[in-house]
C-alpha cells in the first residue's frame, strides 16, 4: 500500500486515487466479527521508493490503521507489520528510518503508542527478536504460536530472471521473419509487464544470448537491446540501475572478433568499472554495494562479473558461456571460480546463508574442470555445509531444476526457458532470523506460452536500421 506522501507526487495524482484513501476503504471493509480473523499483517512498502523518507511517511500509515473510523471492527493490537525496502534501505538515512519504524510500528521491546503487533488475545504470547541474537534491524521480527502453527515475520528479497531473447538483427533474417514475430517486440512486452511496485522485485538479470548465433556481430546487436531495456515506454515500472546482464556465447566467442564484441558488451552493459550510459548493473538501492571483478584477480573477460549481498544472500554474475570450448577456460572460467570463492569467503562472516549465481551456461561441460568441480568441492567443506546454493543459467532454453551434486541437497541448478518461449521468472528468498534458516520459491508466472511469444507491442524501441 504505497504511501505517496511527498507533496510533488500528491500534486500529480488526484486525491481520490491516492493509495491511502484506498487503504481507508479496505480497513473499513474488515470485520473480525463477521470474517472471524485473528490478526492481520501488512507486508511492507508503506511508502513509495521514489519519494524521500519523512516521519510523516510512517506516522500517516500508523494513524490510518488506528483511526477510530477505520478500526471499528478490529483491534489495533492485532495489526502486525514487517518493513519493506521503500521505508528501510531506500531511505536517505536508514538508521533514522528504522527509529521511525520502531516508533510507529515497534514491538513489545519498544512499544508503539497504538500497541500494534502485540495481539489482543491474552492467551497467546508474542515474542520479539533482540539484537543479542541478531542485528538491531531484526528487532522488528516477531513470532507467536497458536493452533499448532508458528507465525514468524521474515525478511525477503525477490528478483526477476530472463532467458535468452535472441535479437535477430540481420537484414536477411528480418526479411524471413514478420516484424510482429521479432523477438525484440516480445521483449518490449515482457518488460512492460514487469512492475517493481506490484511484483516487489529488487532487480532483474538477463542470462545472455541477446542475439542469434547465426548472424554476424554488429554494434547494433548490442545497442538495440540496451535501448529496448532503457526505452521510456518499456522502463515504466523498473529502474535501469536494477537491470543486470551476463554475456552469452552468441555475443562473445561466436562473434568474428571476440575482442571487439567484448568492447561493445562493456560499452552497452558494462559495470561500475566501465560505466554504461544507462547505469545498468549498479542497483538503485544506495545501501547495497555492488562490487565488480577486475583483471587483477581474473582475465579481462571477467570484467563484467558482479557481486552484491542482501538479506543474507550473496548474488554473483559471471561470464560463463556455452557453445563448446572457447579456449580460455583456464583463465576466464577459473577467474569466475576465483570471483565466487572470494565473495563467499568475504560474506560468510557477515551472515551469508545462501548464494545465487547467474550465468549463461551450466557449470558442466567445458566449464567443469575450472568451475564446476572446484565449486562443488567448496560447498562440501564444513564452512559452507549449511549454505544454500542456486546456480541459474539459460542456454538449454527449457525450464528444469536439477542437482549437480547428488551428495549435497543444498546445491541446485535452475535452467530457465528461452525468452521467446515464456515470461521471465520471479524468484524470492526468505530469511527466517528466528530459526536461522533460508528458503526460496520460483514463480514461473504462467510457464511457457501456448504458441509463439505474443508480441503485443509492435512499436519499435531501438534505433537499428535492420
Amino acid at each position: 500500500g504505497v504511501n505517496y506522501s511527498s507533496s510533488p507526487y500528491r500534486n500529480l495524482v488526484p486525491y481520490q486515487r491516492d493509495h491511502r484513501y484506498c487503504l481507508n476503504g479496505q480497513l473499513r471493509d474488515l470485520n473480525q466479527g463477521l470474517m472471524d480473523f485473528k490478526f492481520m499483517v501488512h507486508l511492507g512498502d508503506i511508502k513509495s521508493g521514489q519519494t524521500p523518507c519523512y516521519e510523516s511517511s510512517f506516522g500517516d500509515v500508523s494513524e490510518i490503521f488506528s483511526d477510530v473510523r477505520n478500526a471499528i471492527n478490529y483491534d489495533p493490537r492485532d495489526c502486525f507489520f514487517v518493513p519493506g525496502d521503500n521505508e528501510f534501505q531506500d531511505c536517505q538515512d536508514k538508521d533514522q528510518a528504522w527509529t521511525w519504524w520502531m516508533k510507529y510500528f515497534g514491538n513489545g521491546i519498544i512499544p508503539n503508542t497504538n500497541r500494534f503487533s502485540t495481539l489482543s488475545d491474552p492467551n497467546i504470547d508474542v515474542e520479539y527478536q533482540t539484537s543479542t541474537n541478531g542485528s538491531v534491524y531484526n528487532e522488528g521480527n516477531f513470532a507467536f504460536f497458536a493452533v499448532n502453527v508458528l507465525f514468524v515475520g521474515l525478511n525477503q528479497i525477490s528478483f526477476v530472471v530472463m532467458g535468452d531473447m535472441v535479437n535477430n538483427s540481420s537484414s536477411l533474417y528480418h526479411i524471413l521473419v514478420p516484424y510482429q514475430k521479432d523477438h525484440r517486440y516480445c521483449l518490449n512486452k515482457q518488460l512492460r509487464d514487469l512492475n517493481q511496485g506490484l511484483m516487489d522485485f529488487k532487480f532483474m538479470v538477463h542470462l545472455g544470448d541477446i542475439k542469434s548465433g547465426q548472424t554476424p556481430c554488429y554494434e547494433s546487436s548490442f545497442s538495440d537491446v540496451s535501448e529496448i531495456f532503457s526505452n521510456v515506454r518499456n522502463a515504466i515500472n523498473y529502474d535501469l540501475r536494477d537491470c543486470f546482464f551476463v554475456p552469452g556465447d552468441n555475443e562473445f566467442q561466436d562473434c568474428q572478433d571476440k575482442n571487439q564484441a567484448w568492447t561493445w558488451w562493456m560499452k552497452y552493459f558494462g559495470n561500475g568499472i566501465l560505466p554504461n550510459t544507462n547505469q545498468f548493473s549498479t542497483l538503485s538501492d544506495p545501501n547495497i554495494d555492488v562490487e565488480y571483478q577486475t583483471s587483477t584477480n581474473g582475465s579481462v573477460y571477467n570484467g563484467g562479473n558482479f557481486a552484491f549481498f542482501a538479506v543474507n544472500v550473496l548474488f554473483v554474475g559471471i561470464n560463463q558461456v556455452g557453445g563448446g570450448t572457447v579456449g580460455d577456460e583456464s583463465s576466464r572460467v577459473n577467474g569466475n571460480y576465483i570471483w565466487v570463492q572470494y565473495n563467499m569467503a568475504k560474506y560468510l562472516s557477515r551472515g551469508m546463508r545462501a548464494i545465487v549465481i547467474f550465468a549463461q551456461a551450466s557449470m558442466n561441460g567445458s566449464r567443469q574442470q575450472y568451475f564446476g568441480t572446484p565449486f562443488v568441492n567448496l560447498l562440501r567443506t564444513s564452512a559452507y555445509s549449511r549454505i544454500k546454493a542456486l546456480y541459474i543459467h539459460g542456454d538449454g532454453h527449457d525450464y528444469i531444476t536439477y542437482s549437480p551434486d547428488s551428495s549435497n541437497p543444498n546445491l541446485k541448478s535452475l535452467q530457465v526457458d528461452g525468452g521467446e518461449e515464456a515470461d521471465p521468472l520471479l524468484i524470492s528468498f526468505m530469511s527466517d532470523a528466528v530459526s536461522d534458516s533460508i528458503s526460496y520459491t520460483i514463480n514461473r508466472r504462467g510457464g511457457q506460452y501456448s504458441g509463439t511469444c505474443p508480441a503485443g507491442n509492435t512499436d519499435k524501441t531501438w534505433s537499428s536500421n535492420y
